[in-house]
């Protein structure tokens, strides 16, 4: 018996939830990180294993990139874990892209659960969570999903609707302010690789996915995004992204 988990997590917050999920398991937790630059991996998993997906909702999707790094994967009769991330307005139709991309490798989805986390680029929506309560309930969730599987996996019901909730991207990409020392860490960790290495203070907008990692990583926090576009992503999500959201979890 295998325990894996396949992460998605430019800002850390999918891996941690994942991790804290996945652990529940005697076994050691391999992860694969689905976020790392130029990503290649091929693997077939067996009936014994159990794998755990986890993944940011952009837009209330999976990230077009997580599913590219998931294509060389099969399972057979693998049950599966999806876990969603999002930063405390919705995780819409992410569930049943996810489901819909990996029963037809072999994949056999046991139970979702979908987790609060602080918002990527408004911070204020979902501050500080997971916190205390819902690292609790995280575990909580994390012992019904092994007892299911050890007593009686079966397919949960699809997630969403179709088709799946239009995504756009936005006209904005992130920046860099003068207080760049030209480590490269940027470069070196874009997901996408759309920070050239030979001058990290620049962004190939065709290419950035808006993931947030050169930001959250960036040491000196010389990268940024535009206060102008912060305030007004903040203005079209105050009414749907603002309260507490509960974590859910499905086993049915």
């Amino acid at each position: 018996m295998g325990i894996f988990l396949l992460h998605f997590s430019p800002t850390g917050s999918s891996k941690r939830v994942g991790k804290l999920l996945a652990k529940v398991w005697k076994e050691p937790v391999k992860r694969i990180d689905l976020t790392k630059q130029n990503f290649e991996y091929a693997h077939t998993f067996n009936q014994e294993d159990v794998c755990y997906f986890a993944v940011p909702a952009f837009g209330g999707r999976v990230p077009a990139l997580a599913l590219a790094h998931l294509t060389e994967i099969r399972g057979k009769e693998t049950p599966a874990i999806l876990i969603a991330t999002y930063g405390n307005r919705a995780f819409d139709d992410l569930f049943l892209e996810l489901q819909d991309f990996l029963s037809p490798k072999g994949f056999v989805v046991n139970a979702a659960v979908a987790s609060v986390t602080e918002h990527s680029i408004v911070g204020e929506f979902g501050t500080g969570r997971p916190n205390e309560a819902d690292i609790a309930e995280l575990n909580d969730f994390a012992k019904k999903i092994q007892i299911k599987i050890q007593a009686q996996p079966s397919e949960i019901s699809a997630l969403g609707n179709k088709p799946y909730r239009s995504y756009q991207t936005a006209d904005y990409r992130p920046l860099t302010s003068d207080a760049c020392t030209d480590c490269k860490l940027c470069a070196e960790k874009c997901p996408t690789c759309a920070i050239p290495y030979e001058n990290p203070r620049e962004t190939i907008f065709e290419k950035c996915i808006l993931c947030m990692r050169c930001i959250h990583i960036c040491p000196e926090k010389a990268r940024y995004v535009d206060p102008t576009a912060i305030a007004s992503l903040k203005n079209h999500l105050q009414e749907v992204a603002t309260g507490h959201k509960a974590n859910q979890l499905f086993l049915k």
